[in-house]
């Protein structure tokens, strides 16, 4: 039985870490819960069970992310800025948050981050202290505004930015949702059509002495497939499900897997577009809040979201450190498209770095939609072309042995 190094909160907002053995995350959960404890993270570890609330090992394992959807980040920013903005004592305002906060997760983080100022923490210190929540993007965004003292308006920016990836993610899920749903759904038919249907009408030509066409024989064996080895198709299914989420976990393999990303048709071009999406809106955000380039690069090789553009991006810190230009190892990686390499080089040669990032940005903005709306076009004549295909081959199946026999009885 796992033993697992758990971070939670009470009621009262004060963290409170332990060991806990339990048969999986969500028996561990549901353990605190009774003690009116919200867990905010755990992680499998390999020293001995404790109980609940006992002293904190050093361990690696799964983060489990606290329930906190985006909707509510943007929200509990908004009403950050705004009290900030309007001189209401921060205190206060994080009392009324934790007031109108329906979510218990979100309500507990809250309040730590509230016990956390009180005890003398900035607030960029009581962010950092539930990463579940807020990212590194985020953090670095605040504590430049607190070293700059424009707070109230970077963490507006953070509202722009959380709302330009709430919309995001939706275009994400729209490109990938509808060829998902239409790809499975067009292998159940086939399977199903292999299995049950087509081998008890076929069964009639078994009693019949006529050599049967190739369209036929090869159905003949596709359902025979289905029918004694269907369980074979499934563990390949199953092993290869296990072995991309097991490589994604590896370096390496998540190099291999993204470098494929890039290159398949149609998707690979909708993958970099978003990626490079993410990288123009991800460091102007952080250098218009004031982030110096190297930190701001840093931050953005962890959260691009694709490990060969953040080898590139880690590649131009390095060339930034020994003080060359970041156009320079965009445009050496060929993983950058020209344009922005181009608008990147006219931005640092004119220290307009922030707006070029934005217009190329706002570029991307409009481009993704048009992809998505391409790559749709592209799969429904895809599918419309692969269903015919099947059809036609299924009735020539059936359709020539018909007409041997209609031959063999005229004859």
């Amino acid at each position: 039985m796992p033993t697992y190094k758990y971070k939670a909160t009470n009621d009262e907002g004060k963290t409170i870490k332990g060991l806990f053995t339990a048969e999986g995350e969500e028996e561990l959960e549901s353990a605190l819960d009774n003690q009116n404890l919200y867990l905010i993270s755990a992680k499998e570890t390999n020293k001995k069970g404790a109980p609940a609330g006992g002293s904190a090992p050093a361990g690696r394992g799964r983060t489990v992310r606290a329930h906190v959807n985006r909707s509510e980040l943007i929200s509990f920013t908004v009403h950050l800025a705004t009290i900030i903005g309007a001189g209401v004592p921060l205190l206060q305002g994080l009392d009324d948050m934790i007031e109108e906060t329906e979510n218990p997760r979100f309500k507990s983080v809250i309040r730590g981050i509230k016990s956390q100022i009180e005890e003398g923490s900035s607030i960029s210190e009581a962010f950092e202290q539930h990463p579940e929540v807020f990212n590194e993007l985020y953090i670095a965004i605040l504590k430049s505004g607190e070293t700059t003292g424009r707070l109230d308006e970077v963490l507006r920016e953070i509202v722009k930015f959380l709302e330009w990836q709430d919309e995001l993610v939706g275009t994400i899920k729209q490109a990938t949702t509808y060829p998902i749903i239409v790809m499975c759904a067009l292998g159940g038919l086939i399977c199903i059509m292999f299995t049950f249907v087509l081998p008890r009408f076929l069964s009639i030509f078994d009693g019949f002495n006529i050599p049967l066409p190739l369209p036929t024989r090869i159905v003949i064996a596709i359902s025979s497939f289905f029918q004694n080895f269907w369980w074979l198709l499934l563990a390949g299914i199953i092993a290869a499900f296990v072995g991309l989420r097991a490589a994604n976990r590896t370096p390496q393999g998540r190099m291999v897997l993204d470098r494929i990303k890039l290159k398949i048709p149609v998707f690979g071009e909708l993958s970099r577009k978003i990626a490079l999406s993410r990288f123009s809106h991800d460091l102007a955000s952080l250098f218009g809040a004031g982030v110096n380039i190297m930190n701001a690069l840093e931050v953005v090789e962890r959260v691009v979201g694709n490990a060969v553009l953040a080898d590139v991006v880690r590649k131009a810190r390095l060339q930034v450190g020994a003080g060359q230009s970041v156009a320079g190892a965009l445009r050496e990686s060929k993983e950058f498209s020209p344009m922005v390499v181009r608008m990147v080089t006219i931005g640092e040669t004119t220290g307009s770095l922030e707006e070029t990032l934005q217009r190329v940005a706002e570029y991307y903005d409009r481009e993704v939609p048009q992809t998505v709306k391409r790559l749709f076009t592209a799969l429904e004549s895809l599918v419309i072309i692969l269903l015919g295909v099947v059809v036609l081959f299924v009735v020539l199946s059936i359709i020539l042995p018909m007409l041997s026999l209609q031959q063999l009885a005229g004859g």
